[in-house]
Parts: structure tokens; C-alpha cells; sequence
């Protein structure tokens, strides 16, 4: 007599690998029974005979409609989706699911159109405009208030929120909320600093146009994708590890480690020239040329430099006046390093 074998059930990424030509061959041996439930790696599929739901636990994907689901005291937070047919603004979701979950006692709270909203230094859930979970941008990821039990969904919710502010993030939104962590970053209005204790600083990063600044190095980069720039100042032997004090600080704000690709930069020290060749002056950099005045024109004001300017350098592709107070911080270096054409930074 040939053995049993047990088969257990495909996940429901498998199930929805399969060529449709295979699946259209299979007859189950029994007439399947509606409402059921078929588990996958992410979570789970409802099948009805009118429609699919799928509820999944992947915090990388978009929110819009969230279920809250609380069993013996826990609850969990799922992304819902309909693959087939249209439930709408289904009444019965949370009967449906005590009976394919077989729990009687369990609570199911559908939220639709849900969205997350900073407001200066606090966080929030919100469900078609209503705030249904909030907390403090200087908190945990995972530290919310809302109407559940259990501290599961928190996490999720956290994590769904990291990866919103990446999405979203901001260094503009960073300085003027003025993140911080003691000894480590300051982000304030118009410079960043950063330390090693809490007493010594090591390093600042300048966002603000001012002729007090004698600096003439940069910091430009990428940020998830989107440009910045900032004069550059502190320590010699710290300047060249910028870029760790900067990473440490943007993963302790949203939460999560940084990918490869999510910080590129280029740091350079500028000096005006004068191509007597072509008859013009030139800002010149570590890296290249970084932009010119046409010919016959000296930078003589900040104004004359502004209207003649002609820009060769991009920020990994990004033009100058896309990114935010770089251009007017490097026509004030232009200008001062034409006053003053020794007076240069080793980067």
C-alpha cells in the first residue's frame, strides 16, 4: 500500500507564480468552500465568491487602506487590497474574517484613505482627515498613542512611518524643526553641528548666506535622491569623515539604516581665477570648474555675478539653482575669493 503524503498548502506567492495555462488544469479533488483563507509570506489572502482581499504586513509598501486587527489582547496592523472584483467600504469585514480565522472574539477596525502628516514637531495617523494615532517626531518610531492594545501595531506603524519619511524627507524640514540628540547632531535653523561629546564640536555644515562666513569648502550631495549643499567648516581631520557623521544623524532621525545609494557626496574647496586666455574669471574648485563669468565682466558684487554667471558644475546631475540657498552661497564665495584669491580650504 502506498504512504500518505501530506502536501502542505502553497503560500499564496507560489499560488500566483504559477503560468495561468497550469492553473487552468487543476480540478480540486473538493468543491472549495467560500469564505477561505490562503496564507502567504506577507501575510494572507480572504477569497469570497464576489471578491479577494489581501492583507499584507509589508511595511515598504504605500499606506492607503490599513485593517486593525485584535485577537487576545494583540493587535496588528495590515495593508488591505482587493485583487479581485469590489468590496467598496465593506460592512461585513469583520465577520468575514472571525469566521476564515476562526476566532468569534476578534476586532477588526477598517481605516480607508489613511495618510501620515509632520506638523512641526508632532506625527500623525490620519484617516480621511481624522487623526487616529499620533506622536512626537523627537520620539522612537514606534512610539504612538491611538485606540489599540498591544504594542505590535506601534511597531508597524513605525515602521510604515520610516519609510514614509524617507520617501518624504526633507533636510529643509530637519533644520527647521531642529532635530537633535545631545552630544551627537544639532540641526538648528541655519547650520548644522555636529559633535563627538557633548562639549567639543567637530564639525558644522552652513545653509545660510552670510559674508561672516570665511569658509570657501562645500559639502554637496544627494540625499534619497534629493540635492543638497552647505558650506563647510571644523576640524581638518573630520572633514574628510563627513559623511559618517551625516549618515549617523539621518538614520537616529527616521529610524532606519541607510541603503547603498542613499548618501552620495562630493566635498571641494573653491578659488577664483582669472583665464587671461578667454578673458574671464572662473571659480575654480578641487573638483573642476564650478562656474564662470562671461567675457569683460569681473565679480565685483554679488549682483554682477548672479546676472552673469554661467554654471558648468551639477550636483550628481542636479542643476545649482534646483538646490536649495547653494547657488547664493556660491556666488558669495565666488565673490570673496575674487577679494581675496589665496584664501582656500584643504578638503
Amino acid at each position: 500500500m502506498n504512504a500518505l503524503v501530506k502536501h502542505e498548502p502553497r503560500s499564496n506567492d507560489e499560488i500566483f507564480s504559477l503560468p495561468k495555462s497550469f492553473l487552468t488544469l487543476i480540478r480540486p479533488l473538493d468543491p472549495i468552500v467560500y469564505p477561505r483563507m490562503i496564507t502567504g509570506k506577507n501575510g494572507f489572502l480572504v477569497e469570497t465568491k464576489d471578491f479577494t482581499l489581501r492583507f499584507e504586513n509589508n511595511a515598504r509598501k504605500k499606506i492607503k487602506d490599513l485593517v486593525f486587527i485584535t485577537r487576545r489582547g494583540v493587535t496588528e496592523r495590515y495593508h488591505l487590497s482587493v485583487t479581485n472584483g469590489s468590496f467598496g467600504k465593506y460592512n461585513g469585514l469583520e465577520a468575514l474574517l472571525r469566521k476564515v480565522l476562526g476566532d468569534s472574539s476578534l476586532k477588526a477596525n477598517l481605516l480607508t484613505n489613511c495618510r501620515f502628516k509632520i506638523d512641526v514637531n508632532d506625527r500623525y495617523l490620519l484617516c480621511g482627515g481624522r487623526k487616529v494615532a499620533q506622536g512626537l517626531m523627537s520620539d522612537k518610531s514606534e512610539q504612538w498613542t491611538g485606540d489599540w492594545t498591544g504594542r505590535h501595531w506601534k511597531d508597524q506603524i513605525g515602521e510604515d512611518f520610516s519609510y514614509f519619511m524617507i520617501d518624504n524627507f526633507e533636510l529643509t524640514w530637519v533644520h527647521k524643526v531642529v532635530c537633535q540628540r545631545k552630544g551627537h547632531y544639532q540641526f538648528l535653523p541655519n547650520v548644522a553641528l555636529f559633535f563627538d561629546t557633548r562639549e567639543d564640536l567637530v564639525l558644522k555644515l552652513i545653509n545660510r548666506p552670510n559674508d561672516r562666513d570665511s569658509c570657501e569648502g562645500f559639502y554637496v550631495g544627494k540625499l534619497f535622491g534629493k540635492p543638497f549643499g552647505y558650506h563647510i567648516d571644523g576640524l581638518h581631520t573630520k572633514i574628510p569623515i563627513i559623511d559618517q557623521y551625516m549618515r549617523a544623524a539621518v538614520e537616529d532621525i527616521i529610524h532606519l539604516p541607510f541603503e547603498e545609494g542613499d548618501l552620495v557626496t562630493e566635498r571641494f574647496a573653491v578659488d577664483a581665477t582669472y583665464d587671461r586666455l578667454n578673458d574671464r574669471w572662473v571659480l575654480n574648485s578641487t573638483l573642476g570648474e564650478i562656474c564662470h563669468m562671461v567675457k569683460g565682466v569681473t565679480p565685483e558684487n554679488t549682483c554682477d555675478i548672479r546676472k552673469h554667471v554661467t554654471w558648468t558644475y551639477t550636483v550628481f546631475g542636479e542643476s545649482i539653482k534646483n538646490i536649495p540657498l547653494l547657488e547664493h552661497l556660491l556666488i558669495q564665495a565666488f565673490h570673496r575669493a575674487w577679494q581675496r584669491p589665496s584664501a582656500q580650504v584643504q578638503l
